[in-house]
């Protein structure tokens, strides 16, 4: 090669390598922070304040916005903030030629309009298009692989979020109503989650697969996916999936409740109980950084113990769910508790400033509450139906008395004809028995009859008689005296030897002893046997036995 020739590739390249300039260590960060977010999300927010966003391209610049929309998800915080971060993801990623980001940013806009109402088809229609998406997505940015703590593969990383996603849809699905279409969704996540043991995205899809069993009133299936959830979470070793598995079962223990409340079961009380061991061992194992979580967790208690009218222990837990809550909306169940315990004890000024409180967060929450006006006229009600009900407490007594008396004779009756019934019962078994027993001795009877003539007939064969067909037919005709005329008027068409050939067959006589009997061929014995079976059947005698 020519050494002008060298100077100008060499020059080429260094122009190249000039105006290709490396990315920024912070698009590097995001991908590190990327891979640890799930487990670290703290930290991960404290990374992600302290990173040089200007220094980003815009597609990075949106990846940034979906990592902190993450954080505030991991976390359970929401705020103003959440409308920008998605609008600036949504802006980037959606109808690109990323699936990947596309559907985290589709799946982030479905998870932010999951806590309202109003938006469930925007919530769901998001969850789809994220579903979709990367269900088309076949390649991701290398680094997402490179910088997992833990040897990865790049269909792991999509696969990660595609059950993500299913989980997310699954979820908005049941909390909207559509209870077959997320156990389809659901199923289908944790068949696969559990396959690949990715116990940390397990975990809480199995526990919504728990919750919906409950609607569905499969409590087995319900309690088999709790425990799939109670070992996933210990495999993991997160203490708030510890948590959650607790506070899940919990609220298998209250979903029972209810569902047994109008039939004034027995268990209603146990199941109370158990809600509230254990909401209180998430409670112990819970850290102070998961305020929102634990808040929840105290609401339950505040619930169980309101169920148990326990009035003072659901004051100090609902108390506990205020304080700690942070928005005003998350306070309405708390607020309903204090202001119906406070009612049921009388005290009707808190009662009263708990019910405002309550109205409040309903407005907030946009459904509609209770005013003052009606907790007063509510409680002025009860009142008045407690007076009227002592006035006719002497009318119900007597009421339930006569229908006591009523009930009595009606099991004094049933008692009789109970009797009766198994006493006629008896009896016909008894006597079925006896003509079974009967049956079986008439047939004993008559099957050593019937080998008694064959050993007779038998022994006259094997006699020097002269007359033996004679004795043998003889003694045939006195054991079945009219066997031969049934035969013979069954089967006029067969002729004397025939019949005689038929009772021999009977009596077990081979072809050769009958010919000698009958003083025969053996051909012509065969022949008769032949027509015989034609006409009669193989054994016609045994017909006419009885």
């Amino acid at each position: 090669m020519k050494p002008w020739l060298h100077i100008l590739l060499s020059c080429f390249l260094l122009a190249a390598c000039a105006k290709h300039e490396a990315p920024p260590p912070e698009e590097d960060m995001l991908y590190r922070v990327e891979c640890f977010l799930r487990q670290y999300p703290d930290s991960a927010m404290q990374i992600l304040d302290t990173l040089d966003v200007s220094v980003l391209s815009k597609k990075e610049r949106a990846h940034y916005c979906l990592l902190q929309l993450e954080v505030l998800y991991n976390i359970r915080f929401y705020d103003t903030e959440t409308d920008s971060l998605l609008q600036v993801a949504d802006n980037e990623f959606a109808g690109g030629d990323d699936k990947y980001f596309e559907a985290w940013s589709y799946y982030a806009k479905g998870y932010a309009y999951r806590s309202s109402p109003q938006h469930r088809w925007l919530c769901i229609d998001n969850f789809l298009k994220a579903k979709q998406s990367i269900d088309q997505c076949k390649h991701v940015d290398e680094r997402l692989v490179r910088f997992k703590p833990t040897p990865t593969t790049e269909q792991d990383v999509i696969d990660r979020l595609k059950y993500k996603i299913y989980s997310g849809l699954g979820s908005a699905y049941g909390d909207f109503g559509y209870h077959t279409e997320a156990m389809e969704v659901l199923k289908e996540a944790e068949q696969s989650l559990s396959e690949r043991q990715w116990f940390d995205q397990h975990c809480y899809t199995a526990l919504m697969i728990s919750e919906l069993y409950l609607r569905f009133k499969e409590y087995d299936s319900s309690a088999m996916y709790l425990e799939k959830g109670f070992h996933s979470a210990e495999m993991t070793g997160d203490v708030q999936k510890l948590a959650a598995c607790h506070s899940s079962a919990a609220l298998n223990a209250l979903y029972r409740y209810e569902k047994q409340k109008q039939t004034e079961s027995e268990d209603g009380p146990q199941l109370l109980r158990e809600a509230i061991m254990e909401e209180k061992s998430a409670l112990r194992i819970l850290d102070d950084q998961t305020a929102k979580f634990k808040a929840s967790v105290i609401d339950g208690l505040a619930h169980a113990y309101f169920e148990l009218k326990q009035y003072d222990s659901c004051i100090y837990f609902a108390q506990q769910a205020v304080d700690q809550y942070g928005l005003e909306v998350w306070k309405m169940n708390a607020n309903m508790y204090l202001y119906k315990s406070y009612e049921a004890l009388g005290q009707m000024d808190s009662a009263i400033w708990y019910a405002e409180k309550y109205m409040d967060s309903r407005q907030k929450y946009d459904r509609s509450g209770k005013s003052v006006a009606e907790v007063k006229d509510e409680y002025d009600r009860q009142m008045e139906l407690q007076r009227v009900e002592n006035e006719h407490q002497t009318n119900r007594l007597k009421l339930y008395l006569l229908i006591a008396l009523l009930v009595i004779a009606l099991l004094l009756l049933w008692l009789f004809v109970n009797r009766y019934r198994k006493k006629k019962e008896t009896e016909t078994h008894q006597l079925q028995e006896a003509q079974h027993q009967l049956q079986s001795d008439l047939e004993t009877a008559e099957q050593h009859s019937q080998e008694l003539l064959l050993k007779r007939a038998n022994v006259i064969y094997k006699s020097e008689e002269k007359d033996k067909l004679k004795r043998i037919m003889a003694e045939f005709e006195a054991a079945y005296p009219q066997a031969m005329e049934k035969l013979k008027s069954a089967y006029p068409d067969l002729n004397e030897n025939e019949c005689t050939v038929a009772v021999l067959n009977f009596l077990g006589f081979r072809i050769k002893e009958e010919a000698a009997l009958l003083n025969l061929s053996e051909n012509t014995v065969m022949k008769y046997r032949s027509n015989l079976k034609k006409t009669a059947g193989s054994d016609p005698i045994s017909a006419f036995l009885g």
